[in-house]
């Protein structure tokens, strides 16, 4: 039952996450601001929650 719970909270926090990376065009700094959490502690999240940067995937 805890791991149920630790994988529904990574979720939502992934979601909410990628909601506002886009919300704020992926300007990190801005994200972390209306997030309420410092910008070290959303490039920690990013890294562990998986979430890749679709515009570093773009070929040139």
């Amino acid at each position: 039952l805890k791991d149920i719970g630790k994988r529904a909270a990574m979720l939502a926090e992934r979601e909410a996450i990628l909601a506002m990376l886009q919300r704020t065009a992926w300007n990190k700094r801005r994200a972390a601001g209306k997030l309420r959490i410092s910008y070290k502690a959303l490039l920690y999240k990013i890294k562990e929650c998986g979430i890749i940067d679709p515009r570093a995937s773009a070929e040139f």
